[in-house]
C-alpha cells in the first residue's frame, strides 16, 4: 500500500483568503471611523439647533470653519426668485420635490446663496410661502471640495465664487 502525500496548501487560495480578510478588516475599520465622525456631526447639529443665529457676513468670515453655523439674512424677493426642483423623498417616504432658490447677496465676494425652501409633495405646484422682505434663518453649509466624483465649480467672469 502506497502512502498518500500530505495535503499541500494552495498558495493562490491562501493569498486570496488573506487579501479578502485584509479588505474586510479595512472596511470594518473605516465603518467604525465613519460612525465616530457621524456621531460627532449629529452632536454638533443638536447643539446648533439651540444656538442663536448670527448675521450671514459673520458666518462667512469664518472661512473654512463656516460649516454648520446658524445664520440669518434678509432675502428680499425670495417669494419671486427662480426655483430649482430636485427629486426628493420626505421622512415618510412620500415622493416630491426639494425646492431650492437663489438669494442674491453681496458679502465677502459671494454673489448669491442657495436657500433650501423645503419639500413639496408631487403634484403640488405651490411654492412655500415667503413674505416679500423674507428674513431667512438657516444653517450655513460649505460646499464639498472637488473630488473625482464632483466636478470643480465653474468660474464665472474670472471669479470662482458667485
Amino acid at each position: 500500500m502506497r502512502a498518500e502525500p500530505p495535503p499541500r496548501l494552495d498558495l493562490k487560495l491562501a493569498a486570496t483568503v488573506t487579501l479578502a480578510f485584509l479588505i474586510l478588516i479595512s472596511l470594518g475599520t473605516w465603518q467604525v471611523l465613519r460612525l465616530q465622525w457621524k456621531t460627532e456631526l449629529l452632536h454638533k447639529i443638536e447643539l446648533l439647533q439651540a444656538a442663536p443665529a448670527k448675521p450671514l457676513a459673520e458666518g462667512l468670515s469664518r472661512g473654512d470653519d463656516a460649516d454648520f453655523i446658524r445664520v440669518q439674512l434678509d432675502c428680499p424677493g425670495l417669494d419671486q426668485a427662480p426655483t430649482l426642483k430636485t427629486y426628493a423623498l420626505n421622512e415618510a417616504g412620500q415622493v416630491g420635490d426639494r425646492i431650492l432658490a437663489a438669494c442674491p447677496i453681496h458679502v465677502d465676494g459671494y454673489g448669491s446663496i442657495l436657500i433650501d425652501r423645503g419639500f413639496a409633495p408631487k403634484g403640488v405646484a405651490l411654492r412655500p410661502a415667503a413674505s416679500p422682505d423674507a428674513s431667512v434663518i438657516g444653517v450655513l453649509r460649505k460646499p464639498a471640495p472637488p473630488s473625482a466624483f464632483a466636478p470643480k465649480p465653474m468660474e464665472l467672469a474670472g471669479r470662482s465664487r458667485s
